[in-house]
């Protein structure tokens, strides 16, 4: 069963993650979200999983990750899974491919993960962006801000040092 074409997946920064019925434009009803202590809900991705629609949900800030939500019922959305880096770092920007999970994760550069089991998000492969020469402690939304994977064989990512970066998928 496909998610529902007439939701929107919407990450409401401080208000959260939220799943709305946008099949009247003129009429947005909010169907269910989720909240979670100092929360800034920046970035997901959403697909089926096993007849079920999981949205892969990223915050930004400090002590911010990914969060897996079963959101097949808006109105009692469910945390399945969790991933994690270094808990001062944030993702920025993520693609769903497949059963694959694409995230530009600023000081973290690239991660790619496999979430065939969203209950367990693995990483599989990983490109560090980040150069001690970029360091600075005052930029922490430094690093990978920008992924496309448009099904060449390359990952196009956007750092913020080093500008646009071409990978190899293997």
């Amino acid at each position: 069963m496909p998610h529902d074409r007439d939701q929107l997946y919407v990450n409401y920064g401080f208000r959260g993650y939220m799943v709305v019925d946008a099949s009247n434009p003129d009429d947005l009803r909010t169907l269910g979200n989720y909240t979670y202590p100092g929360q800034y809900s920046h970035h997901n991705a959403v697909g089926t999983f096993a007849g079920r629609t999981i949205a892969f949900e990223g915050g930004e800030g400090p002590g911010e990750h990914l969060r897996v939500l079963d959101i097949t019922d808006p109105a009692n959305i469910v945390k399945i899974g969790s991933f994690q880096l270094r808990p001062e770092l944030s993702i920025h920007n993520m693609l769903l491919v497949g059963k694959k999970l694409y995230v530009a994760w600023y000081q973290e550069g690239v991660r790619v993960l496999d979430v065939s089991n969203p209950t367990r998000p693995t990483q599989v492969a990983h490109y560090n962006t980040w150069r001690e020469l970029d360091e600075d402690p005052g930029v922490y939304f430094g690093g990978a801000i920008g992924i496309r994977i448009p099904g060449d064989g390359f990952i196009y990512l956007v750092d913020t040092w080093r500008g646009l970066l071409i990978l190899r998928e293997k």
